[in-house]
């Protein structure tokens, strides 16, 4: 991956997720850590270079398997509320990650999804960093195999390098749990869009 493509995808991503030091519960329950990368199972949760609170000492087997049953018995109107980088998920367990930690899983995730989108659209690394970062947004919220199925007028698009069309196609179909979130998300992904379009003066808040 292009550095500047992920400098752009992370500068983009970070407002919308926040950078979780601390392990958290999604909406949908799910143990989450970084910047919203889920963890399925406990011995994966456990190959994370957890420290302990605020201080650059690992933590240990018991600490790591301890917070992850606190946060297997988080309730739904619990993570319902509270969203990765609330103060809560801090109060909840000692487990933290390093900035640089959480940049490198991230880091990782986009790689991967990356490789996915390099086979679904073969001339990817002839396109601008803003409309990698774009599909890397749309492949972070929905997963690269959703676009392969779910978005073929945005493939047709981007096959073509009309990205002002892709723009229009990059939407995220809103939930009734968070349309403000995915608001938000779909705004930021159509401006990058639009960058590679050369209009993003057309995004309020954005510039060319």
């Amino acid at each position: 991956m292009r550095d500047s493509t992920f400098a752009l995808f992370l500068s983009n991503t970070l407002p919308l997720e926040g950078r979780c030091v601390a392990p958290y519960c999604d909406i949908e329950g799910n143990v989450t850590v970084a910047i919203g990368k889920e963890v399925s199972t406990l011995g994966e949760f456990r190959l994370y270079p957890w420290l302990c609170g605020g201080s650059s000492l690992q933590a240990s087997h018991v600490e790591i398997d301890s917070a992850w049953m606190v946060l297997k018995a988080v309730s739904p109107d619990v993570y319902k509320t509270h969203r990765g980088g609330d103060p809560f998920w801090q109060s909840l367990t000692p487990l933290r990650l390093s900035d640089s930690a959480v940049d490198t899983i991230t880091h990782n995730m986009a790689c991967a999804d990356e490789k996915g989108l390099m086979g679904l659209f073969p001339d990817w690394e002839l396109w601008p960093d803003e409309a990698q970062a774009g599909t890397l947004m749309l492949a972070w919220a929905c997963g690269v195999d959703e676009i392969a199925r779910g978005y073929p007028k945005f493939q047709a698009a981007c096959r073509a390098y009309e990205w002002k069309t892709a723009a229009d196609e990059s939407a995220l179909a809103n939930p009734e749990n968070s349309p403000h979130e995915y608001d938000n998300r779909n705004e930021t992904t159509k401006a990058l869009f639009l960058k590679a379009a050369g209009e993003a003066d057309t995004i309020p808040g954005t510039s060319s």
